[in-house]
């Protein structure tokens, strides 16, 4: 059953008043960031990996729910409110995950470009992978 726990708001966060995944994630490695290496740095922007990967699955699973949907005319799944409640709330944490983890993807790509114009700045070797 959908509740306040499990419904996500207008504003993406959930009814409970909690904060957005992307907002939380961005946050701790807002406070992180200092002590992470390039290494680590890179490592979080091949986040953005990930992501593509999560939203290319979920993709072809709506688009194969799509056309199983819209071809059955025997079972009757996914005829109840709730049933296709659920199934979009599940699309819409996936899809929340993904934009985490774009955002910290993000914000480690900014950290390494800030860290290498200091580095240029002050005449030393720059590389990351």
């Amino acid at each position: 059953m959908v509740d306040a726990h499990t419904q996500p708001s207008n504003d993406g966060a959930f009814a409970s008043g909690g904060p957005d995944l992307a907002d939380v994630v961005v946050g701790l490695f807002s406070r992180a960031e200092s002590n992470l290496t390039d290494q680590d740095l890179v490592r979080l922007r091949n986040c953005s990996n990930e992501a593509q990967a999560i939203l290319g699955g979920l993709s072809t699973l709506c688009a194969g729910v799509a056309s199983l949907i819209g071809s059955d005319e025997t079972s009757g799944a996914l005829q109840t409110k709730q049933e296709v409640a659920h199934l979009l709330f599940a699309v819409a944490g996936i899809s929340t995950h993904a934009s985490a983890l774009m955002a910290v993807a993000t914000a480690a790509e900014t950290r390494l470009q800030l860290r290498a114009e200091r580095r240029t700045t002050r005449g030393e070797q720059v590389s990351h992978a």
